[in-house]
């Protein structure tokens, strides 16, 4: 039965509006900054985002186990509910993926210059790979989600990308200007069905430079790339024919019942067209 304060209101309702308004303001909050933030018991906290959680208003990141409000449910429109429905959308599979192999995925986004990770199975993950990578920048051009990317989109929205890629000040966007280049390895890319990160790529998701190698898949809905799915291995331990050959259908798998949630939820447009070029 409801607690009902002095002024007849629910007192239970109340606090979880409370942390409803809370995470509508932050983008993400772990457990102890919502319990400083709302004063309010652990136990009683814990119920209220058990409760959110089970009703779909609250989802609970993999990536860092952070409390996040399911965009999907609120009335907002545009960019930042794009993301966070994509995120949703990709938990579940995430998990499943981590449930059934070994090696680390991650699901991104494009801005329109680079990738951008929205969630990551890495914090549950039994291998020693770096895990904080929310938020992290996978370059257009080197990265396995990127290649996968331009390799799926149609000619119109990669010439958009590549010439942002053109007026971009980072170092590892110039190579844009091969243009010779850039299309051969997105035949490539094409031809083995994957995107492979490059040689050498300094990705901000390793300890050590040339830690790890990494493929990705696109996430099509309606047959427009929304984003893409990768998956991450230590090199010194298995090499890419070997991945590819146990894991590649693994991936695609995923990959295809995101996008087939995505396309449930009316995401059948890649986010960043609707904003123009929100990673220059």
């Amino acid at each position: 039965m409801q607690e009902v304060s002095e002024d007849g209101t629910l007192r239970t309702l109340s606090r979880g509006l409370q942390v409803l308004e809370l995470l509508e303001q932050v983008e993400n909050m772990g457990f102890l900054e919502l319990q400083r933030s709302t004063g309010l018991p652990k136990a009683s906290l814990n119920r209220i985002l058990q409760t959110l959680v089970r009703t779909g208003w609250v989802s609970q990141r993999l990536a860092d186990q952070r409390y996040r409000i399911n965009r999907g449910r609120m009335a907002l429109v545009g960019w930042e509910r794009a993301r966070a429905v994509v995120a949703e959308s990709a938990t579940v599979h995430l998990d499943q993926l981590r449930r059934e192999v070994l090696w680390p995925s991650d699901i991104f986004i494009c801005d329109g210059a680079k990738m951008v990770i929205l969630e990551s199975n890495r914090s549950v993950s039994p291998l020693t790979i770096k895990r904080n990578v929310m938020g992290l920048h996978a370059q257009m051009l080197w990265s396995a989600a990127g290649r996968a990317y331009l390799a799926a989109c149609p000619a119109s929205e990669k010439d958009r990308i590549l010439a942002n890629l053109a007026a971009s000040s980072h170092p590892e966007d110039a190579a844009v200007g091969d243009r010779s280049w850039v299309q051969a390895v997105l035949r490539q890319t094409r031809a083995q069905g994957y995107g492979l990160r490059a040689e050498g790529y300094a990705s901000p998701d390793q300890h050590v430079p040339g830690q790890l190698n990494a493929m990705a898949v696109p996430v099509l809905s309606r047959e427009r790339v929304i984003a893409c799915l990768s998956l991450v291995w230590l090199k010194a331990v298995a090499d890419e024919a070997q991945v590819v050959r146990a894991q590649l259908p693994r991936l695609r798998l995923a990959a295809e019942r995101i996008g087939a949630d995505l396309l449930k939820l009316g995401v059948v447009r890649p986010m960043w067209l609707e904003h123009g070029e929100v990673g220059r």
